[in-house]
C-alpha cells in the first residue's frame, strides 16, 4: 500500500442556524474524480463555539454544471470534539457516495448539534489517497 498526496489546511466553518441542514465547506481544490479512487479523510476541529458537529465530506459534479450535487458524509463520525478524528480505513469514493462525476471535491459538512444560533468552528483537513 502507498499513501500519496497527504495535505493538511486550516479553515473557519459554520453551521446554519438549524439542527436538520448540513452546510458543505469545500477545504480542497476541484479535482479530477479519478483521484478519488481510495481517501482516507482525517479532521481536526479547534476554536469550536460550542455545537458545531463536524464530519468529513465529498461532493461531485460535471465539468459543464454550474452547481455541485449534494455533499456525502464519510469518514471519521461526526462529532464536536476538539482535537482530531482519525479515518481508519481508506473509501473508494466512486462508488457508493453519491453519483460518480468528472470533477470532485473533499470538505467537511458542518450541522448545528443543538440550538439555533450559526455555530463556528476552525477545522484542518488531512487526505490520503492510496493507489
Amino acid at each position: 500500500m502507498r499513501v500519496k498526496d497527504a495535505i493538511t489546511q486550516f479553515f473557519t466553518v459554520w453551521s446554519m442556524a438549524s439542527t436538520s441542514t448540513g452546510l458543505f465547506h469545500g477545504l480542497t481544490t476541484e479535482m479530477n474524480s479519478t483521484e478519488l479512487h481510495k481517501v482516507r479523510i482525517s479532521f481536526e476541529i479547534r476554536n469550536n463555539s460550542g455545537a458545531a458537529k463536524v464530519q468529513g465530506a465529498v461532493r461531485y459534479k460535471s465539468p459543464t454544471a454550474t452547481s455541485w450535487d449534494s455533499a456525502t458524509a464519510f469518514g471519521p463520525s461526526a462529532t464536536t470534539s476538539e482535537g482530531w478524528s482519525f479515518g481508519t480505513s481508506f473509501a473508494d469514493l466512486t462508488t457508493g457516495h453519491g453519483t460518480r462525476k468528472l470533477l470532485g471535491q473533499l470538505g467537511v459538512v458542518v450541522v448545528n448539534d443543538s440550538g439555533t444560533d450559526v455555530e463556528v468552528a476552525r477545522v484542518r483537513i488531512q487526505h490520503d489517497h492510496e493507489d
